[in-house]
């Protein structure tokens, strides 16, 4: 198969990448405060959420990696709730 060999490499970096960038951040703590604000739901919930979340707005740059992580370690009841208070804001 012509290109395996490229695509494997790429495979390769992404991966080293990955492993040599690790989420640095402590997750647990970070999906404690997911919840605590969680349980205060209201107008403002995604804005509280941004900055624990390590999102922010379009002048800084925004930590993914963790978001992800704290997203994936939360329960799916409580991700599918602020999914759905982030689309109310967006749509209100």
């Amino acid at each position: 198969m012509p290109h395996v060999d490229a695509l494997l490499g790429d495979l390769r970096s992404a991966l080293d990448e990955l492993i040599s960038n690790p989420v640095r951040r402590d997750v647990p703590t970070l999906v404690a405060s997911v919840l605590a604000e969680f349980q205060r739901p209201g107008k403002k919930l995604i804005e509280r959420l941004t900055p624990i979340l390590g999102l922010s707005t379009a002048d800084n740059p925004s930590d993914i990696a963790t978001a992800s992580a704290v997203l994936d370690a939360l329960p799916d009841e409580v991700t599918d709730a602020i999914f759905v208070a982030y689309l109310n804001e967006i749509y209100a």
